[in-house]
């Protein structure tokens, strides 16, 4: 027949014998379902090498982070009172009012009432006297017929711009603006006060 083989000794039917020898290969429902039909996780060789990969780096490299610090917009000032000082101009001196060098006294009481004297500091009041050397600046001999005043009196005088008055120790005192005042204390002295020298009534000005 065609198609069938036979075996050329016995004349046996060889498709009987290859059918016994050669079950089917068709899987069966069960061997299927046990198959392990899991899918493999990504990245994973199913079939890698269990020996590894004796060439493969042991641990990732990780490349170092680099921090950029934060912008600071703030802005810093800069203390340069240690390092440089600009030196300061000078500042001029401010002059004060000046004083006129000069004042008048004028006799208003005893003596020839009216009469100026123009002085100048320092001025000693008093008299006159050729035995002693005494010469001072206002001779008050001519308004001083009583003889109240002594040869050193008084002294006007001025000290930065400050007029002053000073009794000498004389033997009859000088009042000023009819307060006597102590021997040797310099008193200050402005235009318009009265001065007494002896008995001599006096008004001084600048």
């Amino acid at each position: 027949m065609p198609g069938v083989a036979f075996c050329d000794d016995c004349g046996h039917d060889l498709s009987t014998v290859a059918a016994t020898i050669a079950p089917s290969l068709t899987p069966q429902p069960d061997a299927v379902a046990s198959l392990d039909t899991s899918t493999p996780t990504s990245g994973s060789d199913p079939f890698g090498d269990p020996f590894g990969d004796p060439f493969a780096p042991t641990s990732t490299y990780a490349p170092p982070v680099v921090t950029t610090p934060p912008e600071n917009n703030s802005v810093q000032t800069v203390d340069t009172s240690s390092s440089f000082v600009i030196p300061s101009s000078p500042i001029p001196p401010v002059a004060s009012e000046a004083q006129p060098l000069t004042a008048t006294l004028k006799i208003e009481r005893n003596g020839k009432i009216g009469h100026t004297f123009d002085i100048s500091a320092p001025t000693t009041i008093g008299k006159w006297d050729m035995g002693s050397g005494n010469f001072p600046e206002l001779d008050a001999t001519d308004h001083d017929p009583d003889g109240y005043i002594s040869r050193k009196h008084a002294v006007i005088d001025q000290n930065l711009g400050q007029w002053t008055i000073t009794d000498l120790g004389s033997t009859n005192g000088t009042a000023l603006n009819r307060q006597k005042l102590a021997p040797h204390q310099p008193q200050p002295l402005k235009s318009g006060d009265e001065l007494i020298v002896g008995r001599l009534f006096l008004r001084f000005h600048t």
